[in-house]
């Protein structure tokens, strides 16, 4: 008899516990959802928000997933930019490391008319249970940069904790 992934023998099960064999990441996962800008979006000096994803109730063990990407152009005097995702809101409390609100990726000197691309991955850990949305921000020293419709993007997903 031949088995599949995904598939679970009675002999892999110990003592109630998967032991062998593969369990599907879709029975994993609470929830996965992408956002993206719809619009230009003009990046200034303090933080702008490029795009949100709301990924509704998450439980106490829960672990979340991320991954943004980032794409803008200066348009005047060269100076840092800066990429960072965090929790914009909700009720949830999310960790990684245990003092980590946010995970942060910059430039120091990004030059005028020319573009930034960027990718930022990270995990947080759900400590207490609640609501979560996640915010993709941006930030541009010296002069604004521009971030074009669809240039600003986040995923995430939640995988079912312990």
């Amino acid at each position: 008899m031949r088995f599949l992934p995904g598939q679970v023998r009675l002999s892999d099960i110990v003592n109630g516990t998967l032991a062998a064999g593969y369990v599907p990441l879709a029975r994993m996962v609470r929830a996965q959802i992408r956002g993206e800008n719809g619009g230009n979006v003009a990046v200034l000096a303090g933080f702008t928000q490029v795009a949100t994803i709301d990924l509704g109730i998450v439980v106490a063990g829960d672990w979340i997933v991320f991954g943004a990407t980032i794409q803008m152009s200066k348009v005047g005097a060269a100076g840092q930019v800066q990429m960072r995702v965090g929790q914009a809101s909700g009720t949830a409390v999310i960790r990684w490391p245990t003092s980590n609100l946010t995970y942060t990726s910059m430039e120091d000197d990004l030059q005028n008319s020319v573009t930034w691309q960027q990718s930022l991955g990270g995990i947080f850990k759900v400590t207490t249970g609640g609501t979560v949305v996640l915010e993709l921000e941006a930030a541009s020293a010296n002069s604004n940069c521009n971030c074009a419709p669809s240039d600003g993007g986040l995923q995430g997903f939640v995988l079912i904790g312990t």
